[in-house]
């Protein structure tokens, strides 16, 4: 018994020797002003302080220079919590473009096609905000993920819920 206890705490025993344990990989970037509305971060384009960001599991705030860091899995998506009166760049569908997916081998093999290997974690993740104007009230319609089982379903969602 006191051999097992003994073995298992060696590795622990080494790191405190050797220095601190190994910490988690770590992401990086810059939540900034995008002043010209290009997407990247030019000279004269301060960060933005106080903007929050995640790795779907931690949120942090931007330091003073807009900087943020997060521990790093091999599967998450970093991404800017919009903060009011700021709007990420969208892209040719109008969608938001204020996300990074860190899937360095792809998504699993499926029948459906998921996410292609997005390779090595880049040196820095860096979220473009510009100013907007925004009303102070303002309405929402959220939909959940509805999960219709046939055509019958289907047309109940579109009459009752979709076209209400």
């Amino acid at each position: 018994m006191r051999l097992s206890l003994l073995l298992l705490a060696l590795p622990l025993v080494a790191s405190l020797v050797h220095g601190q344990a190994e910490s988690p990989a770590q992401a990086r970037g810059v939540v900034f002003d995008d002043r010209n509305a290009n997407g990247t971060r030019d000279e004269g384009e301060p960060g933005l302080p106080d903007v929050l960001v995640s790795n779907q599991r931690e949120v942090t705030a931007t330091g003073a220079d807009g900087s943020w860091t997060l521990p790093v899995r091999d599967d998450c998506i970093f991404f800017v919590i919009k903060p009011r009166g700021w709007m990420p760049p969208v892209d040719e569908h109008q969608l938001p473009r204020f996300f990074h997916i860190h899937k360095p081998a792809g998504s699993p093999q499926s029948q459906f096609p998921g996410v292609a290997p997005t390779g090595p974690l880049p040196a820095s993740i860096d979220f473009a905000l510009r100013r907007q104007d925004e009303p102070d009230t303002f309405k929402a319609h959220f939909f959940g993920d509805t999960q219709a089982r046939n055509k019958k379903e289907l047309g109940y969602m579109a009459r009752d819920t979709i076209q209400e």
